[in-house]
C-alpha cells in the first residue's frame, strides 16, 4: 500500500506527516476517517493502547477554536470493534492523565470514533469523567463535507450547561479573573515568602490554591494541598496532622517527580518537632527539590476560637503546629513555604489567641480576593458561552457586571439560568441580551438565594455587628451609615476587600445581596441563632426553615447521639471485662476505611476509648452495635428496626446540620425514630 500523499504544509489532507509517518501510513482504515475531520481539526498524532484501541490528538482549526472555546487539543479515541465497551472510557482518562498530555490534551472533552450500538455506548459515556462527544464511523464517512462533526459537537456539547461549576476550578481553561493575584503568590513562594488569601466563599480561592499548584508542577517543588475543612485534618492532633502532611508530602513526591523519599513517620507529641523538620530535610535531599509548599484551605477550621466544637484542642495545638512550621521555614529560609485561605483571616491577622500568642502573625502577608474587574467578567462569559452555544452582547455583558458585581459565581449560576432558556444545540451561536437576563429575573433569584445565604454566613457568625450594619445599609438608612462609616473609615474598606461594597458610593455591588438582606436578613440570622459554627455545611445551605422546628429536632439527635456513645462504651466496657484494649479493638475493627480516615486504629493512639469515640461519626456508632450485635440485642431487640430506625435518624442529620426546611410528614417520621431509639436508650442508667 502505498502511503498517503503529503502536502506541502507538512499534512496529509487534515492529517500531519509525522503523524503520517508514525501511525496512519500503517492504519489505513483509520486514516481515511481521519483525514474527514478537516472540517474541524487537524490530526497531529496517533498511536494504539495495548487492548487494541486507538487514540489520536485533534487540533481545532482556528474557527473550531473560535466557536467552541477549545483551548487544546482534543483526544480522539477510535474503535474499530463491532462492539464498544467501557474501555473507551477507561482509555480516555488514562490519557488525560499521562504526564506528556498534561499541558497538551483538553481534559473535559474528548470524541469516541466507534462502529458499535450507539445506544449501548450512550449508556457507557453516562459513566465518563467528562464529555464525550460519540461518532459513529458510517456517519462520519456518509457525511463528509456537511458539518456533520462540528454539528455533533455543538449537539452534544449542548447538552451540558457550561456555566455550572459547583465544585473548584480545577482545568486551566476554566481559570479566569484571577491571573494577577495568582502570579503575585507565585512570586512570593519562589522568594520564599508565605502568604494569606482571604475572600468571601465561592470567589474562588481554592481555585487560585489549585492554580498555584498548577503553575508549580513544572519546577522542582512539591506542592500540597491540605483541605482543613475535612474531618481527618481538624480532629486530628497537631503533630498527627504534620505526620499526615509528610506523609501526603512523600506521596506526592513519587506522584509528580518519579521519587521517593524514606521519610520517619511514627510521630508523637514529644517527638513530632524533630521528626517534621528531619523528614522534610529527607524530601528535599532525597527527592532532589528545591522547595515545599503547603496550601492550606479552610483554615478557619484549624484555627483558635473559631474551630468548631469537635475541634476545640486547636485552641491549643495552634501554636505547637505552626511553631513547629514556623522553625523549620526560617531554618531552611524559605525552603518550606505556606499559603493560609480562608473566609475569616484571623489565623495571620491577630496577634494572640486569648493568652497564646500567634506565632504567624506577620509571618504570612494576607490578600484579598477582590470582585473580578470588566474584561474578566466579559472574558468568562464569552468564551464559557462559546463553548455552551451562546453569545452575549454588549448591554448584556453592562447588565451582568452591575447586577452581580463581579462575584464570579453569581455571575456563572445568573447565565447559567438564562441558558437554560435559550437554544443552544446548533452550530450557530445563539445571542443572548439584556432582556434574557429579564425574563429570568424569578429563576435567578431561586437559583442565587442559597449561595448568598452561604456568602452572607461567615459575615453573621464571625461579624455579627458588620452583618447588622449590612443590613442597615441595605434597608438604606443612609444617614446612620454615613456616619458610622465617616467615623471609622476603616470598616468600609474591610466590606470593600470582601466584593460587598463599592469604595466610592459605599452601596452594595451585588442587587441580590441587598434585596436578601431587607427581606429575609433578621429571620436567616435568627435561623442560625442555634447552631455552633461547625455543624452547618456550608456547601449546602438551603430554604430558610423554622428554627424551632430545627431546634427540636437537634436537641433529639444530640440526645439519642450522647446516649449511644454512652452506651456502646457501657456495654462493651462490661463484655471485655473493663479492658480499654479490648474496647478499642471491638470498636476499631467495626470502622470501615475512608479518605480521611485509612486507618481507623489511629483514632485511639494515645487516647482513652471514651476520647476517641467523640471523633466517630453517627453512621460509625451504627455500624459498632451492629458488628457487635449479640452484645446490644437485649437492648434494641429487633436488629432490622434499628438499622432502619439509625437510617432515618442519620438522614434527619441533614436537617439540623444544614438548616434544612423539613415537612410534617418528614418530621414526624424523623421524631418517631428518635423516640424509638431513646425509649431504649433510656433504659441504661446515666
Amino acid at each position: 500500500r502505498l502511503p498517503l500523499e503529503a502536502s506541502a504544509q507538512g499534512t496529509v489532507m487534515a492529517i500531519h506527516r509525522e503523524a503520517a509517518a508514525a501511525f496512519f501510513d500503517d492504519h489505513h482504515e483509520e486514516a481515511v476517517i481521519a483525514r474527514l475531520f478537516d472540517e474541524a481539526f487537524d490530526i497531529t498524532f496517533g498511536a494504539e493502547d495495548r487492548g487494541g484501541l486507538s487514540y489520536w490528538l485533534a487540533r481545532p482549526t482556528t474557527n473550531t477554536a473560535e466557536r467552541f472555546g477549545f483551548q487544546r487539543e482534543l483526544v480522539v479515541v477510535y474503535c474499530h470493534f463491532p462492539e464498544t465497551d467501557a474501555r473507551v472510557v477507561r482509555l480516555f482518562d488514562q490519557l488525560r492523565g499521562r504526564r506528556e498530555f498534561s499541558d497538551r490534551v483538553d481534559p473535559s472533552v474528548g470524541i469516541v470514533v466507534h462502529n458499535g450500538d450507539p445506544a449501548g455506548l450512550a449508556r457507557i459515556l453516562e459513566t465518563a469523567p467528562c464529555i464525550m462527544v460519540p461518532l459513529l464511523a458510517r456517519d462520519v464517512r456518509a457525511n463528509q463535507g456537511s458539518g456533520f462533526i462540528r454539528k455533533r459537537i455543538a449537539a452534544t456539547l449542548g447538552e451540558v450547561d457550561p456555566f455550572e461549576m459547583s465544585s473548584p476550578i480545577a482545568a486551566e481553561r476554566d481559570f479566569f479573573g484571577r491571573t494577577d493575584i495568582t502570579q503575585t503568590l507565585l512570586s512570593g513562594v519562589r522568594s520564599g515568602q508565605n502568604s494569606g488569601l482571604f475572600g468571601l466563599r465561592k470567589t474562588g480561592k481554592t481555585s487560585v490554591l489549585f492554580a498555584l499548584k498548577r503553575r508549580l508542577q513544572a519546577e522542582r517543588v512539591v506542592t500540597l494541598h491540605v483541605d482543613c475543612q475535612s474531618p481527618g485534618v481538624h480532629f486530628a492532633r497537631w503533630w498527627q496532622l504534620l505526620e499526615r502532611i509528610v506523609d501526603d508530602l512523600s506521596k506526592e513526591l513519587q506522584a509528580e517527580h518519579q521519587r521517593k523519599a524514606k521519610v520517619s513517620l511514627k510521630y508523637d507529641e514529644e517527638s513530632a518537632a524533630i521528626r517534621f523538620r528531619k523528614d522534610i530535610n529527607t524530601l528535599l535531599t532525597d527527592g532532589a527539590i528545591d522547595q515545599i509548599v503547603l496550601l492550606l484551605d479552610e483554615i478557619e477550621h484549624v484555627t483558635p476560637q473559631i474551630a468548631g466544637r469537635r475541634s476545640v484542642h486547636w485552641d491549643e495545638d495552634f501554636l505547637p503546629f505552626w511553631q513547629t512550621i514556623r522553625a523549620v521555614h526560617q531554618e531552611l529560609q524559605g525552603k518550606l513555604t505556606f499559603v493560609v485561605a480562608g473566609v475569616n483571616p484571623a489565623a495571620v491577622e491577630r496577634p494572640h489567641f486569648a493568652t497564646i500568642h500567634n506565632p504567624i502573625f506577620e509571618l504570612a502577608v494576607p490578600r484579598y480576593l477582590g470582585p473580578f474587574d470588566t474584561v474578566s467578567i466579559r472574558d468568562m462569559v464569552r468564551t464559557v458561552g462559546r463553548y455552551g452555544g451562546v453569545r452575549f452582547d454588549e448591554p448584556a455583558m453592562e447588565h451582568i457586571n452591575e447586577d452581580y458585581g463581579g462575584h464570579p459565581y453569581l455571575i456563572r449560576l445568573a447565565c447559567s439560568e438564562v441558558w437554560k432558556g435559550r437554544s443552544h444545540a446548533e452550530e450557530a451561536l445563539a445571542p443572548i441580551g439584556v432582556a434574557d437576563f429579564v425574563a429570568g429575573r424569578p429563576a435567578i433569584s431561586n437559583r442565587l438565594a442559597a449561595p448568598i445565604r452561604d456568602i452572607l454566613l461567615s459575615m453573621a457568625w464571625w461579624y455579627p455587628d458588620d452583618y447588622d450594619l449590612l443590613r442597615i445599609i441595605a434597608e438604606e438608612d443612609v444617614s446612620f451609615a454615613s456616619e458610622y462609616l465617616a467615623a471609622d473609615p476603616t470598616a468600609l474598606a474591610q466590606y470593600a476587600r470582601v466584593s460587598l461594597l463599592d469604595t466610592v458610593s459605599g452601596r452594595f455591588r451585588i442587587e441580590a445581596i441587598k434585596n436578601f438582606l431587607i427581606d429575609h436578613g433578621e429571620e436567616y440570622k435568627q435561623a442560625l441563632s442555634p447552631f455552633s459554627r461547625s455543624e452547618v455545611d456550608l456547601d449546602h445551605l438551603p430554604d430558610l426553615a423554622s428554627s424551632k422546628e430545627i431546634a427540636e429536632l437537634f436537641e433529639m439527635r444530640t440526645e439519642v447521639e450522647i446516649r449511644l456513645r454512652r452506651t456502646i462504651l457501657s456495654f462493651l466496657a462490661v463484655h471485655n471485662g473493663h479492658d480499654d484494649q479490648k474496647v478499642a479493638k471491638d470498636i476499631v475493627g467495626s470502622l470501615t476505611k475512608t479518605s480521611t480516615r485509612p486507618d481507623p486504629s489511629q483514632l485511639f493512639i494515645g487516647r482513652k476509648p471514651e476520647e476517641a469515640i467523640e471523633d466517630l461519626y453517627f453512621d460509625d456508632l451504627r455500624r459498632v452495635i451492629t458488628t457487635h450485635w449479640q452484645v446490644f440485642a437485649p437492648l434494641f431487640e429487633h436488629k432490622g428496626r434499628f438499622d432502619m430506625n439509625m437510617e432515618t435518624a442519620n438522614r434527619a442529620r441533614r436537617v439540623d446540620a444544614h438548616a434544612k426546611a423539613v415537612n410534617e410528614s418528614e418530621r414526624e417520621e424523623y421524631v418517631n425514630s428518635f423516640q424509638w431509639l431513646l425509649a431504649r436508650l433510656h433504659k441504661v442508667p446515666d
